[in-house]
Formats: C-alpha cells, structure tokens, sequence
C-alpha cells in the first residue's frame, strides 16, 4: 500500500493513494499507529474512487481505540460518498470525526 504522511495542524496525515477495493488491507495504518506510540492524532485521507469494507471498517475502529487510549483521535478527511456513507451504516461516524478539507482539521469542525 502506497501511504504519503505528512503532518497538518495536530495531525499526522495518512493519504492512501491508491484506490481501495474488495481485499484491500488497512492493516499497514495499524502497523504505523502502533508503531509511533508518539503518534496521537491522525486523519485518514483516501483517494476519490476508494471503497471500504468489513475488514477496512474494523480496522479504522481499531485504530480508533488505540488512539483514543492515547488521548487522541483517528479522523476521516475528505471522504468520497461512498466511504461517508459507510461510515454512517455502521455508526463510526459517531466515533470517527469526518473533515471536509485539511483546513477544518484545525478547526475540528
């Protein structure tokens, strides 16, 4: 999996840039969150034409509670539809904040 990571405001930036389809595996930002103990708040951004599913959805709620055990927070920025919409079936939009843009991030609105 492709990752970019860069730093925004209070946030550590995980730009996946390839799409996500059926299989794919979120399993490396776990590894990188568990990895940097340091790491505290971190959004999640995906490319236009990503799709999530179980496995991706419990991985991102995972990440969450290690983060939340930190004290700080996993975050969405800019999702697709789709991904919103996902996130809103299951719930994890009342955990996992969404931002529209990377200027919202230091709003946190």
């Amino acid at each position: 999996m492709q990752i970019k990571s860069y730093s925004r405001y209070d946030y550590q930036v995980l730009f996946i840039t390839e799409d996500l389809t059926t299989g794919s595996d979120l399993t490396e930002i776990q590894e990188l969150i568990e990895e940097y103990p340091s790491m505290k708040n971190v959004a999640v951004k995906f490319t236009q034409n990503s799709c999530l599913y179980t496995e991706s959805l419990f991985i991102l709620s995972h990440c969450y509670r290690l983060l939340a055990e930190r004290g700080g927070e996993l975050a969405i920025l800019q999702p697709n539809e789709t991904i919103a919409s996902a996130l809103h079936t299951i719930g994890l939009d009342q955990l996992i904040p969404i931002y529209n843009s990377e200027e919202a991030l230091e709003r946190k609105e």
